[in-house]
């Protein structure tokens, strides 16, 4: 252990103590102070020692001990004025690494501002709502841990009217209709809410208040561009719009603004619940059994949500059906967490994040390597101000202000390249971002934030560091290039790289998930495979065009450029939740098993080219009465090996009716590969006209589709044709993971270009200092080839250190990125070890191709310099 009086108080603590206090009074003072510090490393120890000593030298600070001649060591406007002078000739006089120092920080600081862009609106989502902190979506969740977001029909007005701690309450349920005003037709969805709708939200408003507009029947809300369609340029407040298949007819009492595109809840119409369909009385949809309605809920400010779910089990307990009570309970969905429940875009966010720390990080590593072996370079520069008279202080100043000037020219032209990419991601993303300096603080406080960072990295380790050195030693230039500083810029290297493999390795991961999932067999076929919204709803004359589909569909001429056309209630990609329970037929009442249904005819399986394992498909003269075609799934969920004799009772608006098992389908996918094969079971409906599924013929896919459209506007319907293929539906599926894809190979690359731009200038620098140990070695008798391999040595050792701290950092986040998928890739050491290599062969062309330029100079040249 040592003597307690060898042991000396924090340096920087004396430092600033010998700065402020007054010469005469500065040995009274600093004798004391350390007489007390061995004092208190003796009694108290040497840690509680420190502690104290510094808050003595703060405590020292007074009028009295402060040096009068304070100011002249201060940094006056005119010092300043001669620093900024200084950096912008030091700017000029090393433009090349001025330059590369300006291209690296402008592409990261333009790479961090657009992620931040695009993490902060993500994050904004109904944060337009002023109370989003109270609201809630009622969902429920269920005993074996699932839960769903829809509800009962009745709920939530009782839920408000018998719970105190729920101030306001609205139903919010989807359909859609014809709206129209005079001759004037347009095609449109619309919701059917409570008057608390208007209470709870607050959608910024054209004309009249969206809060009386709900409160009373037969009047309706329109959003802008709803209004636009039926009366043009016209004020359309105060006329009449109707509902044409509900014959009902309403009063616009308000325009609302289109929603903003941050906003999970959208929509084009809105009218009162008293004029909600009849399918939606309590006698029929709108009863206790059937979940399908969405429903939000406003709590009293302090409201507990743990405590409120905790409260709801008496209603569950109250309302619920018997053979829910114990199975259910009601959850409260938190409004801000809406958006990143429903798009899944919470895990994007999270690698966004650590991209942009990533990019930035490694701009600023590039820029504080260059600052550092530029400032070395300095020793006699800064040996002659301090025998000129500059304090510390002034040399830490004067780099920082040179590291500003780079900086702030760099955090321009980043801002401007941000400003220009901004309109494309707009559009890829389709979102609405701005850079708007002027309202919004955050993003002020974000560039400042990393405008200061590479200051502070680049500039107060080296001034630090240089206006330490005795004159004397810095005029002799005692200090050595070769070893200060070069442990730290060799560990910047490494981390440099350790980053950019990260990013390239996560990229090539994403990117494989991304096409193996699009890769798959989807076990059908859905090429030349179009899906139309054909309800008959859409046409002037519904039965005319219901009879016009089924003809179409009967008395197709094979020889035509269509194969085959079916009807279905759900197309695969485009699945609408609906699911019911089921029982085997000699099973007891409790064995109910949840299958999710879809209503189809005889035709929908050839159409799709799927393929029927056990059984037969649909017929029209066998299957006239309730027949089913069950997936394979369900087939294992109910554990048969068969399906002879097999029925299943439904539990739902048909309960108790006896479905026979005709077939069972190859499971096929008809919703994402990120979940698994659900238990699905397939209706017989044969003239059920919904959605109509096309299977056009190869190279005649322009005919097929003039067929149609005729055929189409021959029944007068109310909208254009409109179809979408089926392919690229369930492509859109992953629109997700193509993005992510996309947006992490773009900076993934960014990373490594500026990461290898640091490499070339930190490697052109290392080997200009070594220029003559290099001609010596050339004089001595060594080939191009040993001076390029003794040159490239060390660095080909960092990148490889890189990579080992890369791999368990990738394998780490790669397995938790896969852990949400159900079906996955799985990490292979191919993906690892193929970027590693191609990162390595990267950094060695740029490493050897200075080398080889060193080696090949002329000897003479270098040995004859000073």
């Amino acid at each position: 252990m040592k003597d307690p009086e060898q042991i000396r108080p924090p340096a920087w603590a004396n430092d600033f103590l010998e700065w402020f206090c007054a010469p005469h009074l500065l040995e009274e003072i600093q004798g004391d102070l350390h007489e007390v510090f061995h004092k208190r490393c003796r009694e108290r120890g040497v840690r509680k020692a420190k502690i104290l000593f510094v808050l003595d030298v703060l405590g020292s600070v007074s009028p009295r001990t402060i040096d009068k001649s304070f100011r002249t060591n201060t940094v006056s406007a005119t010092m300043i004025s001669n620093f900024f002078k200084l950096g912008w000739r030091n700017f000029t006089k090393y433009m090349s690494y001025s330059l590369i120092n300006i291209f690296g920080l402008s592409i990261g600081f333009s790479s961090a501002l657009l992620l931040f862009l695009i993490i902060r609106y993500e994050n904004s989502f109904d944060g337009f709502h002023s109370k989003a902190d109270r609201i809630y979506r009622v969902g429920n969740s269920y005993k074996d841990g699932n839960f769903d977001d829809m509800i009962v029909t009745p709920q939530v007005p009782l839920m408000e009217k018998e719970y105190p701690e729920i101030v306001h309450s609205s139903r919010f349920h989807g359909s859609e209709d014809i709206l129209g005003h005079g001759d004037v037709y347009t095609r449109s969805s619309y919701h059917v809410v409570d008057p608390g709708f208007g209470e709870l939200f607050e959608f910024p408003m054209i004309a009249g208040d969206l809060r009386k507009a709900l409160a009373s029947p037969n009047q309706i809300v329109l959003t802008q561009s709803t209004a636009r369609q039926l009366f043009g340029e016209n004020d359309p407040m105060g006329k009449t719009v109707r509902l044409v298949n509900e014959k009902i007819e309403f009063t616009v009492a308000a325009i609302a603004a289109d929603p903003p595109k941050n906003s999970t809840l959208w929509f084009q119409a809105l009218i009162p619940w008293a004029n909600a369909p009849k399918w939606l009385d309590l006698d029929q949809a709108g009863n206790w059994y059937n979940t399908f309605m969405i429903g939000y809920i406003e709590v009293a400010p302090g409201t507990s949500k743990d405590d409120l779910e905790q409260k709801l089990l008496a209603f569950r307990n109250t309302h619920f059906l018997e053979e829910r009570r114990e199975t259910w309970s009601i959850l409260l969905l938190p409004l801000k967490d809406e958006h990143f429940r429903l798009s899944e875009n919470k895990r994007m966010i999270t690698i966004f994040s650590i991209m942009a720390g990533a990019i930035l990080l490694v701009s600023c590593i590039n820029f504080t390597n260059l600052s550092i072996a530029q400032t070395l370079n300095r020793t006699k520069e800064v040996g002659l101000r301090r025998v000129l008279g500059s304090l510390r202080h002034h040399i830490s100043v004067q780099f920082s202000i040179e590291a500003a000037i780079t900086c702030a020219i760099a955090l321009v032209f980043g801002i401007a390249l941000a400003w220009f990419v901004l309109p494309h991601l707009n559009h890829y993303y389709d979102i609405d971002v701005s850079i708007n300096l002027r309202e919004n603080y955050l993003l002020v406080a974000l560039l400042a934030g990393i405008c200061v960072l590479p200051v502070l990295c680049a500039s107060i380790g080296p001034s630090f560091a240089l206006a330490r050195l005795q004159p004397a030693n810095a005029m002799r230039s005692v200090i050595k290039h070769g070893n200060t500083g070069e442990s730290l810029r060799r560990g910047l290297i490494v981390v440099q790289f350790t980053v950019s493999m990260v990013l390239l390795i996560g990229t090539a991961i994403v990117w494989e998930q991304t096409n193996y999932m699009k890769s798959q067999d989807l076990r059908f076929n859905k090429a030349n495979v179009i899906a139309i919204d054909a309800w008959p709803e859409f046409f002037k004359d519904p039965e005319k065009a219901k009879l016009g589909f089924l003809t179409f569909r009967d008395q197709l001429n094979q020889q035509t450029a269509i194969e085959s056309v079916a009807f279905t209630s759900n197309i695969p990609g485009q699945y609408d939740e609906n699911y019911n329970v089921f029982r085997p037929a000699d099973a007891s009442d409790d064995e109910f098993i949840s299958l999710r249904q879809i209503y189809v005819d005889h035709n929908f399986f050839q159409t799709f080219g799927m393929r029927i394992v056990r059984g037969r498909s649909f017929s029209p003269e066998l299957d006239k009465g309730h027949a089913v075609i069950i997936n394979e799934a369900a087939m294992k969920k109910f554990g048969w090996t068969d399906i002879d004799n097999k029925e299943l009772i439904g539990n739902g608006m048909e309960q108790g009716t006896s479905y026979k098992v005709v077939g069972v389908v190859e499971d096929y996918y008809y919703q994402s590969l990120k979940r698994s094969i659900q238990p699905l079971i397939h209706f017989y409906i044969p003239d059920n006209v919904a959605r109509m599924a096309v299977r056009l013929k190869a190279g005649r896919i322009d005919e097929g589709l003039d067929l149609l459209r005729n055929h189409w506007n021959a029944m007068d319907a109310y909208g254009p044709f409109d179809y979408r293929f089926v392919d690229k539906s369930f492509d859109a599926l992953y629109k997700e993971q193509d993005r992510l894809s996309a947006t992490a190979s773009l900076f993934s690359l960014i990373a490594i270009i500026v990461s290898c731009l640091g490499l070339f200038s930190i490697t052109a620098y290392s080997i200009h200092l070594r220029r003559k140990e290099v001609s010596i070695r050339k004089v001595l008798g060594a080939s191009v080839l040993q001076v390029v391999l003794k040159l490239s040595r060390a660095y080909g050792l960092m990148i490889g250190i890189g990579f080992l701290v890369a791999c368990p950092i990738v394998y780490y986040l790669g397995n938790n990125f896969l852990s949400s998928f159900e079906y996955r890739i799985e990490l292979s050491p191919i993906t690892f070890v193929s970027v590693g290599v191609a990162t390595f062969l990267l950094a060695m062309l740029v490493v050897g191709y200075l080398s080889s330029r060193a080696a090949s100079e002329n000897p003479v040249n270098a040995l004859k310099e000073e």
